[in-house]
């Protein structure tokens, strides 16, 4: 398996009268890549851009991603495969842009 690489879009469903069902995707993104690694027997991360200093705080194993992740092998009825998942976080946290949903 190759290096997977999914850019999820902002959205406004958060934001003015319209709230949820209004939404629109932005043109602002965060971008998570996943290189599966055979010898891997967990999750590792690499988190850049806005908020990258609080989530490399965090316990990696309480982590949306990964637990996408692990949503999505589940998913597909296939083992979990480890490895290596890079998070460039574009759209800035607590500001009604859909910042976290794009994590899950």
């Amino acid at each position: 398996m190759n290096t997977i690489r999914v850019q999820v879009p902002a959205t406004s469903a958060n934001c003015g009268p319209g709230f949820d069902c209004l939404g629109l995707a932005l043109n602002l993104y965060n971008i998570f890549s996943f290189t599966p690694d055979p010898n891997a027997t967990e999750y590792t991360y690499t988190f850049e851009g806005f908020g990258a200093d609080i989530l490399r705080a965090e316990d990696p194993k309480k982590n949306l991603i990964g637990f996408a992740m692990d949503q999505v092998f589940a998913t597909a009825q296939e083992p979990i495969q480890y490895g290596h998942i890079t998070s460039e976080t574009l759209i800035p946290p607590s500001r009604g842009l859909g910042s976290s949903s794009t994590a899950s």
